[in-house]
């Protein structure tokens, strides 16, 4: 109904004059530093069984039983997917340390508590313990997959042999850091924006080098960073602060050199690599800068036969090159062509190289499906190299075998028990 066609009808709306969101935003930059820190943070520590019982709380009920209210405006919905509200129960279940819950305590009703941060972890907990709005059964789950996969809370509660990991997760406690005298929605706004700014998880090497620190980790960091050609394959403008480029390099070493000893956990085996070089860095710091700039002529030749399609995986239903780096793609290219002769083979039959690459991705599955697929399998990695190996030694008229371009020489350390 339009307004023009209300009539003599009149329609009746309550407004709420305590309502805490009833005005708009205001924009952070209209914040002053007073304003922010005028408020006041406190921290206190709750057990899960606790804030179980606390949500959710519903604002316009006297009579709510919780106190947590996980709906605030600036809230997102419900994000996570069943696989990741599991692995947040598994954790719980296994004692290992989870984040912080941000409350920001009711002016109105100083009982009451917003969540700033926290919320998909809270969802994930009603919707396992309460079955709200659905009940999860648990799937995807690392460690626990074996005993408890596919069971509801009820069913892991009840079972003699599954019990014990349910008052495992009530007993774990919860860090809850609360803001108290906020004077302006804005400033929930600006906090729940700056713990999102700050929420990037680690990446696998930046975990790794805080693990493993030592000459390697430091020649890995380094060169990686001043090195051209990497950030000319990964298509970055500066070193990366996520650590990407160090890893690539990483990786490429840690195949050279003991491909053979990879059975499918790469990030363990890089460990154990860069734990290796780190013990026997003084040994093999000439071998690194050989390898490195082996590595950087591959990655000119690559572009020189593929130029902006280097390291980039062709598909053969679009029939063309996806415009995003693919590093299965660049394993292939650079095992080989870091071998001088076979860069000079290929330089000499570019046209030759790019059809054997277009028409092994066109004419094996398996080839196609190793450009596409993790290397959680020690077949995927080993696979797509012979196979390239086989079309491209074709293409330049000679026969390659994927083990006479290793380089031996980095000792791996150990697999961890």
């Amino acid at each position: 109904m339009q307004p023009d066609e209300l009539g003599d009808s009149k329609i009746e709306i309550e407004i709420d004059s305590d309502d805490e969101f009833g005005e708009s935003y205001e924009e952070p930059g209209q914040l002053t530093a007073e304003q922010v820190q005028g408020s006041v943070t406190y921290t206190v520590d709750w057990t899960i069984s606790s804030v179980i019982e606390q949500i959710d709380a519903d604002p316009g009920d006297e009579n709510t039983q919780g106190v947590i209210f996980t709906s605030p405006p600036f809230q997102r919905r419900t994000a996570w997917n069943d696989e990741r509200q599991s692995l947040y129960i598994e954790s719980l279940m296994l004692g290992l340390p989870v984040p912080p819950l941000v409350l920001a305590e009711s002016l109105i009703n100083p009982s009451h508590f917003y969540v700033l941060d926290g919320k998909q972890r809270l969802s994930a907990l009603k919707a396992f313990v309460k079955g709200e709005p659905e009940r999860l059964k648990l799937g995807g789950l690392e460690l626990l997959g074996d005993r408890i996969t596919g069971m509801d809370f009820d069913e892991i509660r009840l079972r003699t042999d599954t019990r014990k990991l349910v008052q495992t997760m009530y007993a774990q406690p919860v860090r809850t850091i609360v803001v108290r005298n906020w004077k302006s929605p804005a400033l929930l706004h600006l906090i729940f924006s700056r713990l999102n700014k700050a929420s990037v998880p680690l990446a696998s090497h930046e975990l790794r080098q805080a693990l493993y620190p030592g000459r390697m980790t430091y020649f890995i960091n380094r060169e990686s960073a001043n090195s051209q050609a990497l950030r000319r394959a990964r298509r970055l403008k500066e070193a990366d602060t996520r650590l990407r480029d160090a890893e690539t390099l990483l990786r490429y070493i840690g195949f050279k050199t003991n491909l053979d000893k990879y059975r499918g956990d790469l990030r363990d085996f890089l460990d154990r690599v860069l734990k290796g070089g780190n013990d026997h860095y003084l040994e093999i710091e000439g071998d690194l800068r050989n390898l490195l700039s082996q590595l950087e002529a591959a990655i000119d030749v690559s572009f020189k036969i593929f130029d902006r399609a280097a390291f980039l995986r062709f598909d053969a239903h679009l029939n063309k090159y996806m415009p995003r780096f693919n590093v299965a793609v660049f394993d292939l290219m650079t095992w080989y062509f870091s071998d001088p002769e076979v860069a000079r083979l290929a330089l000499e039959n570019s046209a030759q190289v790019v059809a054997a690459f277009e028409d092994l991705c066109r004419n094996d599955r398996r080839f196609s499906g190793y450009l596409i697929s993790t290397t959680k399998t020690s077949e995927a990695a080993f696979g797509r190299i012979e196979l390239w190996g086989s079309a491209l030694g074709n293409a330049i008229g000679r026969h390659l075998r994927p083990d006479d371009f290793r380089l031996p020489f980095l000792p791996i350390a150990a697999r961890k028990a």
